[in-house]
């Protein structure tokens, strides 16, 4: 039985900033708020920093070095889930990862999909753990 679609609280509260924002095409950003628990405002700062326009997608390079700079190491993994729907079957109920379908990015945090394509059938083309840099 596949996840129900029902959006995440953290993924809402970050959904809810963003569009307090009025800011579109920010997948990356919320996957990066969510993931690092930083507010959407201070993601979209340091985003627009690295040349993202309001309103505008991001290139994944972009949103790694971004996760880089704040602290974060990412491990690509070789072997993916076939869709999104089973990344949270699929991949370790612990940690963070990065998902990268075509033109979207999302967050899997702690075993759950936060993203409105929960439970989708996309397919994953890239995937990155990503880990706390330890100081």
């Amino acid at each position: 039985m596949a996840p129900s679609r029902t959006y995440t609280d953290k993924y809402t509260d970050v959904y809810a900033e963003a569009s307090r924002l009025r800011d579109t095409n920010c997948c990356a950003l919320i996957a990066v708020a969510v993931l690092t628990g930083k507010s959407y405002e201070d993601v979209y700062d340091l985003f627009r920093a690295k040349g993202r326009r309001r309103g505008k997608g991001t290139y994944g390079y972009i949103t790694r070095s971004v996760l880089r700079d704040l602290g974060y190491t990412l491990e690509r993994l070789k072997r993916l889930p076939k869709t999104v729907n089973q990344c949270e079957a699929k991949l370790s109920k612990r940690g963070r990862f990065l998902i990268h379908t075509s033109r979207h990015a999302l967050a899997m945090k702690n075993g759950k999909v936060h993203d409105h394509s929960r439970g989708s059938r996309r397919r994953p083309k890239e995937i990155y753990r990503v880990v706390r840099k330890r100081s």
